[in-house]
């Protein structure tokens, strides 16, 4: 709320932004978990245990590797910053001061990415049911 709150020139609209970005974001992660539960659904135990044990591994990889290119290379210097503001609307400020990011772009994001994941959970969905 801290990144986001602000953007707007008036208070009453950036509670309802605020409110609003909480309730996608409260809702990619329900179906985040609702997909990962029914990805899981389709193994054994041996197949969930070795399941939740690589995406474990690819999650901190992932984090290790982006924390070595911050402190190496300087975060201004990775190509990958343009996309991530784009991504988290961090670059965007009306203040001019840079402290307030767009709520706009990260909402555009969590619901592209809560329409994927539907899509995705609506296939392992219909794989579990002809599996059964």
């Amino acid at each position: 709320m801290n990144l986001y709150f602000g953007f707007f020139n008036n208070n009453i609209i950036n509670f309802i932004s605020m409110f609003i970005i909480g309730f996608i974001t409260i809702f990619f992660i329900m179906i985040l978990f609702n997909t990962l539960g029914t990805f899981l659904s389709l193994f054994n135990v041996l197949g969930k245990i070795i399941t939740l044990i690589s995406i474990y591994a690819i999650t901190h990889i992932m984090t290790m590797a982006f924390v070595f290119y911050y402190f190496v290379f300087g975060f201004k210097n990775i190509n990958l910053q343009p996309t991530f503001d784009l991504i988290t609307g961090l670059n965007a400020s009306t203040a001019g001061d840079g402290n307030n990011g767009n709520p706009i772009s990260i909402a555009i994001t969590l619901i592209l990415l809560t329409c994927l994941l539907l899509f995705i959970n609506y296939k392992l969905t219909k794989k579990s049911q002809v599996r059964k």
